[in-house]
């Protein structure tokens, strides 16, 4: 059964979800300053991987947007063309103005730090089957998302629309092999790989090894859609069985010694699980409020992108590292430069260019009937 959901504009509890998600993202690079002013085990303890979290809600929310665009009396040619735009108009213009700023930049100062594969990165095809270059790191998981949503709608349309499979059935079929071949890939290259491999670049920050975590979400979407009733009857049981799941690893390194390589890269398929469990009680908390905690994380939720493409490259590596360097700047000082101007910068990247290239997506496409939330 299809049921449609009656939920005011913006949900909440998904604001925590991509707040929570750059927070933790924004920890694990903080890691470089806490390592050296709290206990290892204190300050490993929330190392937890905030773009899977980010995978897992994209595939959910754009999931949602990609059901409903599914859904409509006819998937033509249109639907699938207008999907793609508005996906691309929300993320591309910022995403192509650092990449063109970093660039421009290197290309004044330092030529010699360059990719040679530097237009690769416009076409996201860096990282499609060989590891992320070191330049602008934070890239690896763009190139995650728009390959899923390019090749994965186009295979819908062409199921649906053109071989005729039921819509219901093309979707299953879809989430199976997604998430089987995936998973199956990625444990055969893990058996591959040496003990003293690079597991980050080779499993962690590559296209086909990491497409899974958006189609949990995108599984979730569609538990979703199809079955709301069930969906909500289990919500808080499932919530503390993901939460479980998210920080198990972390709490037995307290008691005892994990290889830490190759067991995390083993458990991106739990990661994803343990996620996929918190949408059906964070989906449905859909309080509205002045109180300071609801302006935080909605205004966390809002700048969560920019906050992720220029916290590392640009706030950390080139600007804080440059003047702790230059001024002898004590960790603590660095660890508060490292939050604050990550936090201002993206606030002006949102406000002053991310917001009105959103604006332009008004004029060329048609809007999704979705919440804010949903939409972005």
């Amino acid at each position: 059964m299809i049921v449609a959901s009656k939920q005011p504009k913006r949900i909440f509890g998904l604001d925590i979800l991509r707040a929570s998600a750059i927070i933790l993202v924004m920890y694990t690079h903080s890691y470089v300053y806490l390592e050296k002013i709290l206990p290892s085990t204190i300050a490993s303890f929330f190392l937890v991987d905030g773009v899977g979290i980010f995978f897992v809600l994209s595939g959910f929310l754009i999931g949602g947007i990609l059901l409903q665009t599914i859904h409509r009396d006819e998937f033509n040619k249109g639907d699938l063309i207008n999907f793609w735009l508005r996906r691309w108009l929300r993320t591309l213009p910022n995403y192509f103005l650092v990449l063109s700023v970093l660039a421009l930049f290197l290309a004044l100062i330092r030529p010699d730090t360059l990719p040679d594969n530097l237009v690769s990165y416009f076409f996201f095809s860096q990282s499609l089957f060989f590891p992320h270059p070191n330049f602008f790191s934070e890239a690896w998981s763009l190139a995650v998302e728009e390959w899923f949503y390019l090749l994965i709608p186009a295979a819908l349309f062409i199921a649906i629309s053109i071989l005729k499979v039921e819509k219901k059935k093309a979707i299953i079929a879809c989430i199976i092999m997604v998430i089987g071949a995936v998973t199956v890939f990625r444990s055969f290259r893990i058996l591959g790989l040496a003990p003293d491999a690079n597991y980050g670049k080779m499993i962690g920050q590559q296209v086909v090894t990491r497409l899974d975590g958006i189609m949990y979400g995108f599984l979730g979407a569609f538990l979703m859609f199809y079955d709301f009733e069930i969906w909500k009857r289990y919500k808080n049981q499932l919530f503390f069985i993901g939460l479980f799941i998210l920080f198990a690893p972390n709490i037995y390194r307290l008691f005892w010694v994990i290889p830490v390589l190759p067991f995390n890269y083993y458990n991106l398929t739990f990661f994803s699980i343990g996620t996929l469990l918190l949408l059906p009680k964070l989906s449905s908390l859909t309080m509205q409020s002045n109180g300071i905690f609801y302006r935080s994380i909605t205004f966390i939720s809002h700048i969560s992108y920019s906050m992720y493409l220029i916290n590392y490259t640009i706030v950390q590596s080139m600007l804080v590292q440059k003047l702790a360097k230059t001024f002898l700047i004590n960790i603590y000082v660095q660890l508060l430069l490292f939050w604050v101007v990550t936090i201002v910068f993206s606030f002006l990247l949102y406000r002053f260019y991310e917001v009105p290239m959103m604006n332009l997506r008004r004029h060329f496409t048609k809007r999704d009937h979705l919440p804010s939330s949903l939409i972005g």
